[in-house]
């Protein structure tokens, strides 16, 4: 984990270390509690209240309770238990605040009918926290999170109207995944964003020296824009097959193919679906920051390298970050790649993040 601390904090850096370790421990136990009671209440004691947080809080609320109307018709798919840990990834202390940059991976056991065996998925995000203190005792984050949705699809409107509806739902049309017949589990929220800033930040933070929260590999290309992509906002899809998905699990082999090999990952975008809803496009110059790259160098049909977008020059062609062979700002044609040659073939990938 990446450290900063402010220089007046020197002497107390433990002791507030200890201090914001406990608020969200005691945080994510509150919300693991509250998915499992179906009660979908938490404390405002930790929370700096705020409009926008109590905004937050009644959509989650509304969301688990139109989760929760599904399931008494259905009678079926139920939650046994959550296991919710915060793996931090930079940490900067200062005198009244603590920012905190992590990995939230949340693992949620559930039933899909009442005699089945228990079954299991996993999600993980990027979390950005920020704790803030009058007096050095008293933390409260500033903003809500760590709040996971239910299982299905949905707008706003959707959500708003079936709050005040008292029309029963078939079972038959939820949306709730089983895992007997789904091949992949989609960490669902009612909707994302892709921060093409965020993902574009962590390149240039980490383009030379590998973030050591994962694994380094000898080909890092595309483990490093699965990175990038994660930090700018998009969920995982995890499967229990390495060939499906675009997932990473913190163990050994713990990775599906999307998510370390370039033509996968090449796959997976040419596919237009989930998670990035990727659109190809026919010119490097209507690619934006944040957008991918992808390099057949002999031009046989298989993708070898995949970089990132953080930059445009003057007459609009990208300049992009990558691993394998380390760079920051590179002019996008890799002209002069030792992997180069006459016959390459390029394709150029906006990332969505939302279905067309």
């Amino acid at each position: 984990m990446i450290r900063s601390v402010h220089p007046e904090m020197e002497g107390s850096i433990r002791m507030v270390g200890e201090a914001w370790r406990k608020e969200v421990n005691q945080y994510l136990g509150e919300v693991d509690r509250a998915l499992l009671s179906l009660d979908f209440s938490i404390s405002s004691q930790q929370l700096k209240i705020t409009e926008e947080a109590k905004k937050a809080i009644w959509y989650w609320q509304a969301a688990w309770l139109r989760w929760k109307s599904v399931q008494h018709d259905s009678d079926s798919w139920s939650l046994q238990a959550v296991h919710t840990k915060l793996t931090p990834i930079y940490e900067a202390v200062c005198s009244s605040n603590v920012m905190v940059s992590g990995l939230l991976h949340r693992r949620i056991y559930f039933r899909p009918a009442p005699s089945a065996p228990l079954e299991f998925y996993e999600m993980q995000t990027t979390e950005q926290i920020k704790l803030i203190s009058d007096d050095g005792s008293l933390w409260n984050f500033e903003q809500v999170w760590g709040m996971p949705m239910p299982l299905f699809h949905g707008s706003d409107s959707d959500l708003t109207n079936s709050m005040n509806s008292k029309e029963k739902r078939n079972p038959s049309h939820n949306n709730l995944p089983n895992p007997e017949v789904d091949s992949e589990i989609h960490p669902v929220v009612l909707s994302y964003s892709y921060n093409r800033e965020a993902a574009v930040a962590y390149a240039n933070q980490f383009w030379e020296t590998p973030n050591p929260a994962y694994p380094y590999f000898q080909d890092d290309c595309t483990n490093f824009i699965s990175q990038c992509l994660h930090a700018g906002g998009i969920p995982m899809i995890f499967t229990n097959s390495r060939a499906k998905g675009w997932w990473y699990r913190h163990r050994k082999e713990g990775w599906s193919f999307s998510w370390a090999i370039a033509n996968s990952l090449e796959s997976l975008l040419a596919k237009g679906g989930a998670p990035f809803y990727a659109q190809q496009r026919g010119t490097p110059q209507e690619l934006e920051i944040g957008d991918i790259i992808c390099y057949d160098f002999t031009g046989d049909g298989r993708w070898d390298h995949n970089t990132i977008v953080v930059a445009k020059d003057e007459q609009g062609f990208p300049l992009v970050n990558a691993h394998t062979f380390n760079a920051q700002y590179r002019f996008w044609e890799y002209l002069d790649s030792t992997a180069y040659t006459p016959a390459i073939k390029y394709r150029f990938f906006h990332v969505m993040a939302v279905e067309n």
